[in-house]
């Protein structure tokens, strides 16, 4: 049950914040990123998987968050879980 709120709590934070811009998700499956071709792009904020699950790590996590942070573009980043994990 806590679960759920703590969800239904995250699923209402992210409704109710304005229209941010452009923005993309990265993890692995992109590897490596040339983050100056990102903000080329005008690309004005990222998020960045940092974990899935109970015990992964994404092995780019660490690479990304600095190469977004050279370049100037504003990080968030997320944990990916499945009911079943």
């Amino acid at each position: 049950m806590r679960i759920i709120r703590v969800l239904t709590y995250i699923l209402l934070l992210i409704v109710s914040l304005p229209a941010a811009g452009k923005g993309i998700d990265v993890s692995r499956y992109q590897k490596k990123i040339d983050w100056q071709k990102v903000k080329a792009a005008k690309v004005e904020f990222v998020y960045i998987k940092a974990t899935e699950g109970a015990t992964y790590t994404d092995p780019y996590f660490k690479q990304n968050i600095a190469g977004a942070r050279n370049v100037g573009i504003p990080v968030g980043v997320y944990h990916f879980f499945r009911m079943t994990s």
